[in-house]
C-alpha cells in the first residue's frame, strides 16, 4: 500500500445561513489535540462549494478536519466533521523459513512514536486443506512500537511457529483494525474500522 495518501476535502455555507466573515477548514491528527487552519476564505459566498487538498498524509492514520465560521459579533461556530482514512490494505508477504515457520512481513504506515489510529492486526493461516477455523494471532500497538524500539519503521515482522508442519501449504490473511474518536456534542466515541481480511500469498513448507 502506498504510504501516504492525499485527500481533498469540500465544504460550503448551505444556502439560508445568515452572512459569514470568515470560513476556515481546520485540521488535525486523531489524537493531536489542537487543531491547524489549512484554507480560510474571507467574506465568503453562500452555497459556494470551497476544496482543499492536504499534503501527504500517512496512509492508515486518521485525521480529522473540521469546518469553522466566524459570523458577526464575532461569534464563532464548529460546523461539520470529516475524518479522512484509507482503507486499503496492507501489503504483507510470507516466506517460508526454518522450525518449520512463516516469516510474514507487512509495512505499517502510522505515527512512529504514538501508533496513532492503529488498534491491532489480527493474523490468521490454515493449512489448505483444513475446513476447520483459523489460527488467530493479535498483534497490538503496543506490540508494533515495542519493534520499531530496535528495528527499522516502518516495517514490521511476524514469525509463525504454531502449527505449521512440514510438507503442508498454507494459507494466510490480515485483518487491520484502526481506532479514533467520533466526535458527538456530548464528548467522542472510541470507533473501530476493520479493513480486511486481507488475502496473503500462500506458503509452503518442504
Amino acid at each position: 500500500m502506498a504510504s501516504t495518501t492525499t485527500y481533498t476535502v469540500s465544504y460550503s455555507i448551505p444556502n439560508g445561513i445568515p452572512s459569514v466573515s470568515t470560513l476556515k477548514l481546520d485540521l488535525k491528527a486523531n489524537n493531536a489535540v489542537l487543531y491547524t487552519t489549512v484554507d480560510t476564505h474571507i467574506s465568503p459566498a453562500v452555497g459556494v462549494t470551497f476544496s482543499y487538498t492536504t499534503a501527504p498524509l500517512l496512509s492508515h492514520r486518521i485525521y480529522v478536519a473540521r469546518v469553522e465560521t466566524v459570523c458577526s459579533g464575532p461569534t464563532i461556530q464548529v460546523g461539520d466533521y470529516q475524518y479522512l482514512m484509507n482503507l486499503i490494505c496492507n501489503v504483507a508477504t510470507a516466506i517460508a523459513a526454518t522450525g518449520p515457520s512463516i516469516d510474514v512481513n507487512w509495512d505499517s504506515y502510522i505515527d512512529e512514536t504514538s501508533g496513532d489510529s492503529l488498534k491491532e492486526y489480527i493474523l490468521e493461516y490454515k493449512d489448505v486443506l483444513s475446513v476447520g477455523a483459523w489460527y488467530s494471532i493479535t498483534i497490538t500497538k503496543a506490540d508494533i512500537l515495542t519493534y520499531w524500539s530496535t528495528n527499522a519503521y516502518p516495517g514490521y515482522m511476524e514469525t509463525i511457529t504454531t502449527g505449521i508442519n512440514p510438507a503442508t501449504t498454507y494459507e494466510l490473511r490480515l485483518t487491520t483494525v484502526l481506532n479514533y474518536d467520533y466526535i458527538t456534542v456530548t464528548g467522542t466515541i472510541s470507533t473501530d474500522v476493520v479493513i480486511g481480511p486481507c488475502i496473503i500469498n500462500n506458503v509452503i513448507i518442504p
